[in-house]
């Protein structure tokens, strides 16, 4: 992990994007599994293996395959079920490998068919995630950049559904060394970031997760 009090890198460390670049491609590969009667279980079974077979040493926490109701809650504290996916479902895929000590951690949410109302929340809620990251400023306090998303959020009459009320938390080689991206946290953002909207409405969730590279006096890098 780097120490912020000594400078931090221009460009994210080649092991955080090799791990990003995991993360994703497990994504990428677990897409097309995403059909009507697929289950949560078997969507985490999938995850696991495809890190296994993509070089992964393990997961550093659980990964989340929530389907239906169940993306309402992305917490590894609440495991996934044997929800069976049916059409119009969001689906939300959060995977965490890790690579050489480094941590992965990326996230995106899908639609099992066509629904305009699931869409519309997926569409919504990347779109919040990009301004966000669009709008973040290298050193700017965490829950400055909070309460940016929090105006997002309400501006389309959308619910924060994170447990811990946050929109990411710092990662590199070490989880949340430097906090959450929530209302309390007053840390400058250097380094490592994630920023995770999980936002919801009538019962149904969707998540996107990118980690993002702050540097002093350079523009925001997503890794």
């Amino acid at each position: 992990m780097y120490d912020p009090e000594q400078g931090t890198p221009d460009q994210p460390p080649m092991g955080l994007i090799a791990a990003q670049d995991l993360a994703r491609e497990i994504v990428r590969r677990v897409e097309p599994l995403i059909v009507e009667g697929v289950t949560e279980l078997e969507l985490e079974r999938d995850v696991l293996r495809l890190g296994r077979e993509l070089g992964s040493d393990a997961p550093w926490t659980t990964p989340t395959t929530r389907i239906g109701i169940g993306t309402t809650v992305c917490h590894p504290a609440f495991p996934m079920q044997d929800r069976a996916a049916v059409l119009g479902d969001t689906v939300i895929i959060d995977v965490n490998p890790v690579l050489d000590g480094w941590l992965g951690d990326y996230c995106e949410s899908f639609v099992v068919g066509a629904d305009s109302e699931a869409d519309a929340l997926v569409a919504a809620v990347r779109e919040i995630q990009l301004a966000m990251i669009e709008l973040v400023v290298p050193g700017m306090p965490a829950s400055e950049l909070y309460a940016i998303g929090a105006a997002l959020v309400a501006e389309r009459n959308l619910k924060v559904l994170d447990l811990l009320d946050n929109f990411g938390h710092s990662q590199d080689s070490a989880f949340a060394a430097h906090g959450f991206i929530d209302s309390t946290n007053h840390a400058p953002m250097w380094g490592g970031w994630t920023v995770e909207p999980q936002l919801g409405r009538h019962g149904r969730g969707a998540k996107f997760e990118e980690i993002i590279w702050l540097a002093p006096g350079r523009s925001p890098v997503v890794v």
